[in-house]
């Protein structure tokens, strides 16, 4: 078979599905993640009172959904969304301080984040965009400098663990975490 045959070949996918979609794991991950963003948004409120994105980042959306949605995922673990996140966020911090061309900066954040991540094991897919929002985030964000990478991003990814290992465990047949580290 020539390279392209294959290269090709692996494009078809295949009948394999290993998450199975169901109401009962629809409305356990709705009551997860409302509960869960709502606690993070009413901390922010609460200590902060700024809504500009500063404290409350997009990508911990994308962590509850993983968290809560596929718990048993080697992605939700905590050692994945703590340390992806941290990492990550130090990539974007690190590529946004050395490169002045936003497009360049932009593209360095997520590549560092995605390397750093696979060469640690802490592979976590929002870690992706918390490196990003590092280089296209305000003023503000970029204020914050390596704090960033602590607060907002290491103090929210560890509420997302502690919140998932309490509710989670509520419903019988979830088990979370699966490891620590």
């Amino acid at each position: 078979m020539s390279f392209w045959n294959r290269y090709f070949s692996k494009m078809r996918g295949g009948a394999i599905r290993a998450f199975q979609p169901n109401v009962r794991g629809a409305v356990e991950t709705f009551i997860c993640a409302f509960v869960v963003v709502l606690v993070l948004a009413e901390l922010v409120n609460w200590f902060v009172g700024d809504w500009t994105g500063v404290m409350m980042i997009p990508s911990f959306g994308a962590s509850c959904v993983l968290v809560f949605g596929t718990p048993d995922s080697p992605n939700a673990q905590p050692r994945n969304v703590v340390g992806g996140h941290i990492l990550s966020a130090l990539a974007g911090v690190a590529a946004y301080a050395m490169c002045a061309d936003a497009p360049v900066a932009a593209a360095l954040a997520v590549a560092f984040a995605g390397a750093g991540m696979h060469l640690t094991g802490t592979m976590h897919p929002p870690g992706g965009a918390t490196a990003l929002l590092a280089v296209i985030g305000d003023e503000a964000l970029h204020g914050q400098g390596i704090g960033y990478a602590f607060m907002p991003v290491g103090v929210g990814a560890l509420i997302i663990v502690l919140m998932g290992v309490l509710i989670n465990n509520l419903f019988l047949h979830r088990h979370y975490p699966k490891s620590w580290l």
